[in-house]
């Protein structure tokens, strides 16, 4: 799958695919949770995922 994301986006999704919380992440990267959540929520859109799992499932199968 090609799908640029952001260096954020990136950021968040690897942090999740590493079983990190929204709220650990959003501690990480001194953000908001809110912020992390509008982020999973673009990167479901940029992705075409439905559900969280497929971005962990993704990021876990790239590493």
């Amino acid at each position: 799958m090609q799908t640029k994301l952001t260096e954020r986006e990136s950021d968040v999704a690897v942090r999740l695919s590493k079983g990190m919380s929204k709220q650990d992440i959003a501690e990480d990267l001194s953000i908001s949770i809110y912020t992390v959540a509008r982020h999973i929520a673009n990167i479901k859109l940029r992705m075409n995922f439905k559900h969280t799992y497929q971005i962990i499932a993704y990021f876990n199968g790239k590493s």
